[in-house]
């Protein structure tokens, strides 16, 4: 295998168009669709994901595929480009001016010996800062700006000094051999504006690619965690009546046919675009109209078709043993998992032998992902970078696995709702919530409700009592939550799912049978935090507290890898769910005994 490659399901989730990498022997960024091998791509369908496209005239498809065959020398046509294209020298130097600091040479990739890697025989590697803004565009740090203060006719070679070994900014300072130096720090900050305005450099898109832009550049460490967020739109394939050819035809053309909203819109646009008339030709225009509304009526979330099919769907045994299946599902008698009414706030567990997933890439940012509200719509208020100049399909995956499936009682989940201590437990978490907006107005659309933050934290703590012996490593399990008051759906599925047999082992189905006994263990190992009395007494609403988007959560209790957890870790209170060291008649399994669960 090329030590080079990627999985697909890494070039949608972490390394896709814009993302920088750091392979073997570069630094690189990787390019946008427009340098990706069509012919390498396979066309994926989905419908209850395309009208959630920004523009579902361009379908979806994988990235390129890797050709199997050992005997094979073609490769996926992936293309990256070399970023940031200024270099240190990988050894330093004592500073002559500065007790204490090391300093390593700033060069430019037109300096060094490319092929070797080198300047002037000494090793280079990629310097790990570089300038990008909130709409996403990145570019090189113009360093001889930055430690001149401003435009300064210089050619002395600059340097990088540090002091101590930790790489802290705060350590790192500029140097000009005229004489010049700056502290990096002076560029850190949401608010620093030192690096200058942003010229809306995209070179995903290609090395002189760039659009207009009025932000400010800001300093951003290559590899950190806030240098990349995919747009990411996921969907669960349900069954449903097959669409008709016209259907089809409708949502490929889509970008021509939204804005047909009458009869003589329709004529118009007959009228004047031949390649629309010639696609329709043989269609009555009364059914085409038709088509073209029902396209636009789809419904207006994706969980609630979901949930709804989920909790209502019965899967024939032939269907429970069909491989190609999209759905299988077995709901469970209450006597096989609750034979002791221990759950009363659970109306029912159903088991997923089978489901598939689709995830689609749609654009990304840096510094703030976008997020998705509990219906799954994306908060679009973060401005996104898109993915190619030309209309290419969006990069997608498609995902199986296996699951569990809870549907709770939604009479109980109301009246514990209306208590009174749990609406100001409500009141406490959303005004921490505010908090955050005000430093991040550009973040999550509302606050998502008190019982999804309840069936969030319960998820958590399933995932990882299931993970200690269903076979599956605790990073490979997911979560939906399902808090729609309005639809009158709660509800959690916890699932599995890969682009290859990993997703269908068959280990969670059968924890599924355990569930009740994994709901005790679970709720049991809420009471205690290592980090109580910390932890437990940690309100959200307190001015400048460190994390307001939480109350009862560390990791030390219920946060899990993000790769698990549909909303970063953010929106969890165990407090919630049963008493804590600090709070009393808040939980909604408040008549949970626990204590009695056998570990396995």
């Amino acid at each position: 295998m090329s030590k080079d490659l990627l999985r697909s399901s890494q070039v949608i989730t972490t390394f896709g168009p814009g993302a920088m990498v750091d392979l073997p022997d570069w630094s690189v960024i990787i390019g946008g669709l427009d340098h990706w091998d069509e012919n390498k791509r396979r066309k994926i369908i989905e419908h209850r994901l395309l009208p959630r496209l920004p523009d579902p005239s361009r379908g979806l498809a994988t990235p390129p595929l890797h050709d199997e065959n050992p005997y094979s020398n073609e490769r996926p046509g992936l293309e990256v480009f070399v970023f940031p294209t200024w270099f240190l020298t990988a050894e330093g130097q004592p500073s002559p001016g500065h007790a204490g600091r090391h300093r390593r040479r700033l060069v430019r990739f037109g300096e060094i010996d490319a092929r070797k890697r080198t300047f002037e025989g000494k090793p280079v590697v990629p310097v790990r800062f570089v300038a990008a803004c909130e709409a996403g565009h990145v570019e090189d740090v113009d360093w001889k700006l930055f430690v001149h203060r401003g435009a300064k006719d210089c050619d002395h070679p600059l340097w990088l000094e540090e002091s101590g070994a930790s790489g802290d900014v705060k350590e790192t300072w500029v140097c000009c051999g005229c004489g010049d130096e700056r502290p990096l720090y002076d560029a850190l900050g949401a608010h620093a504006k030192v690096l200058g305005p942003c010229r809306g450099r995209r070179p995903w898109l290609g090395p002189d690619a760039s659009e207009p832009c009025d932000l400010h550049k800001r300093l951003l460490v290559r590899t950190a965690s806030n240098a990349y967020f995919p747009v990411l739109i996921s969907v669960l394939s349900i069954p449903q009546a097959a669409p008709s050819d016209l259907q089809r035809l409708v949502e490929t053309h889509w970008d021509d046919l939204h804005q047909v909203t009458s009869p003589a819109d329709l004529a118009n646009l007959l009228r004047f675009n031949s390649a629309v008339r010639n696609t329709f030709a043989g269609y009555d225009e009364t059914d085409l109209l038709r088509a073209i509304q029902e396209m636009r009526d789809q419904p207006p979330s994706l969980r609630p078709d979901e949930f709804a099919i989920l909790k209502g769907h019965v899967s024939a045994p032939l269907e429970l043993a069909d491989p190609t299946a999209l759905l299988a599902t077995e709901p469970l008698d209450r006597g096989q998992w609750d034979p002791d009414y221990r759950f009363p706030q659970i109306e029912k567990v159903v088991l997923v032998h089978r489901l598939r997933e689709v995830l689609a890439q749609i654009g990304f940012t840096r510094f703030e992902p976008v997020t998705s509200n509990p219906e799954g719509e994306l908060d679009l208020g973060v401005r996104s970078q898109k993915l190619s100049n030309a209309p290419w399909p969006y990069p997608a995956i498609e995902l199986y696995g296996e699951g569990i499936f809870l549907a709770f009682d939604e009479k109980r989940l109301r009246g514990w709702m209306a208590n009174k201590t749990v609406r100001e437990r409500s009141e406490r978490l959303e005004a921490g919530f505010q908090q955050w907006r005000k430093r991040v107005p550009t973040g999550h659309h509302a606050f998502p409700g008190v019982a999804y933050v309840a069936l969030h934290t319960l998820s958590h703590l399933l995932l990882a009592e299931i993970a200690l012996d269903c076979g599956y490593p605790l990073a490979a399990l997911r979560e939906r939550i399902y808090a729609l008051p309005d639809r009158d759906a709660f509800g959690v599925l916890v699932y599995t799912a890969s682009s290859g047999s990993g997703g269908t082992l068959g280990g969670l189905v059968e924890a599924g049978k355990r569930i009740g006994d994994y709901l005790e263990r679970a709720l049991e190992r809420a009471r205690l935090c290592s980090s109580d009395p910390i932890c437990a007494e940690h309100d959200p609403s307190l001015e400048g507290v460190g994390n307001p988007l939480s109350g009862a959560a560390c990791h030390g209790c219920v946060l899990v890898p993000e790769s698990s957890c549909e909303n970063r870790n953010d929106f969890l209170d165990r407090a919630l769910l049963v008493e804590t060291l600090a709070d009393k008649g808040v939980a909604l399994f408040q008549d949970f005994g626990g204590g009695s669960a056998r570990r396995r």
